[in-house]
């Protein structure tokens, strides 16, 4: 006997995957601490020297100049720029 013919069979078609796309999720940020309040260091002024030199008090000597009329401003100021000398700061007053 002779065995039954068996029919062709028709090639499988080729498996082909399906088309992938991609998908966004949604994603949570990470949980973070709130920031600290940032505070701003106040700026530091840099020393200023002072325009005019300190002035130095002669007071008996000034004392001596408003017993002689003169306003005790102008007078501490003639002091101070004749290094407290009484004669020299009255005529520094008297002749400007």
């Amino acid at each position: 006997m002779m065995p039954a013919p068996v029919a062709p069979v028709a090639p499988a078609a080729p498996v082909v995957p399906a088309e992938v796309v991609p998908v966004a999720l949604p994603v949570e940020a990470p949980a973070q601490a709130p920031a600290a309040p940032v505070v701003a260091e106040p700026p530091v002024a840099a020393p200023v020297e002072p325009a005019v030199p300190p002035m130095t008090v002669f007071t008996e000597a000034l004392d001596q100049m408003i017993a002689m009329g003169f306003d005790a401003e102008p007078a501490a100021f003639a002091l101070n720029e004749v290094n407290g000398d009484v004669t020299r700061a009255v005529n520094r007053l008297m002749f400007q």
